[in-house]
């Protein structure tokens, strides 16, 4: 039986270099370093240009005096074109200077010539190449996280007699946490809390699936419970093993103040005037993604009443660590509420958010924070 062997990977390596003794050198360097180390040569910038164009490089080693150009315009015509490929500069005695200004420029790094041996080439390759993989990640992750930041509410609806407010902050540029309000067909307001496992791209993918989904079937629906069960099938067949989101819609009838609400794993508070819990959102219902045929149920409140408040939040809030490995908790997540009562929704929740940063002395969250709070005024009878 025969067994199963890797393919092994080439890195293509673009070698621009007019001096032919040079060249060797480092090819045969680079052979004897890594056997999946391929080295392509060219001799002066536009044949380099050219090769560029291909996209058959990952990473390019660059002498920046060539026959046809000079210091760093050699750097910057081949930076422009090379795209995400990354560079590194091979100064000799007299342009090292010239290469460290590359580098401010954009190159991964630079390797004077005379110091360029098997381990020092295969090192800087290597190295160039993840960095400039962090790099794109990173991109990436901050225009996940822009394009994220626009799907959350920019402002809170205007109703009269209530109070709203919603605020969230990523651990990292994109997370998986979403709050949003959406009108629906009978005339209610939907409000959703919402924490997709994990952090990053994905979530933040799934974050914007999901929005998406409940939006379009709150102009067919209007029982939450059938909302979600209706959510969870189209979002089951998308979603993978280990990946779910944890979700609580409230549906809100402004001129009665009545309250429905369906979670999908998602826990929610009803604060009586002095800050206290009147009542806890809890439901047996899984999050989302997990049992394809599961039907959500709804939960209906009564009234809600003139001092009373509805918040919505994820767990990032009360699972935030301090140095001494302690939980900032629901009783002081509680007792914050509690010391803010009068207090515009706005206010508290901003609140909330710098007594946790406080709290776990984190110039940075450690996990998503969303918090939702809704608090009732006199309402016209």
């Amino acid at each position: 039986m025969s067994r199963l062997v890797n393919p092994v990977i080439p890195t293509r390596i673009l070698l621009i270099e007019d001096s032919n003794t040079d060249a060797l050198l480092i090819q045969a360097h680079l052979k004897k370093a890594d056997p999946s180390f391929v080295v392509k040569r060219e001799l002066n910038l536009a044949d380099g240009l050219a090769h560029v164009s291909r996209g058959e490089t990952d990473v390019i080693l660059l002498d920046l005096n060539l026959p046809d150009s000079a210091g760093l315009e050699t750097f910057s015509a081949l930076y422009r074109r090379a795209l995400q490929v990354p560079i590194v500069v091979l100064s000799g005695q007299d342009d090292v200077e010239l290469a460290v200004d590359a580098v401010s420029l954009g190159a991964q790094d630079y390797l004077p010539k005379g110091e360029a041996n098997r381990s020092s080439l295969a090192r800087s390759v290597r190295y160039a190449i993840e960095r400039a993989r962090r790099q794109r990640a990173e991109q990436e992750l901050t225009a996940a996280g822009e394009i994220q930041r626009r799907l959350f509410p920019q402002r809170s609806p205007h109703l009269d007699g209530y109070d709203l407010y919603g605020r969230c902050e990523p651990a990292n540029s994109a997370g998986g946490d979403y709050f949003d309000y959406f009108p629906m067909d009978d005339g209610r307001w939907g409000i959703v809390v919402a924490d997709v496992a994990g952090h990053g791209i994905g979530p933040a993918l799934i974050m914007s699936e999901t929005r998406a989904i409940l939006r379009s079937l709150a102009t067919t629906h209007n029982d939450p419970g059938q909302i979600l069960t209706r959510a969870n099938q189209v979002l089951t067949e998308d979603l993978h093993n280990n990946i779910f989101v944890a979700l609580l819609l409230a549906c809100l009838e402004p001129a009665t103040a009545e309250l429905q609400f369906a979670s999908a794993g998602h826990p929610g508070l009803l604060l009586d005037p002095s800050g206290a819990v009147a009542q806890k959102f809890l439901s047996a219902d899984p999050p989302l993604g997990v049992l394809e045929d599961r039907v959500f149920s709804t939960q209906n409140i009564r009234p809600l009443t003139s001092g009373e408040s509805l918040l919505l939040y994820t767990d990032g809030i009360v699972e935030a660590f301090n140095e001494q490995d302690q939980q900032f908790g629901e009783a002081r997540l509680i007792g914050t509420l509690q010391d803010l009562v009068g207090r515009s929704a706005r206010d508290t929740i901003d609140e909330v958010f710098s007594r946790v940063q406080k709290f776990s002395s984190e110039s940075t969250y450690q996990d998503d924070m969303t918090a939702v709070l809704l608090r009732v005024g006199e309402r016209e009878s």
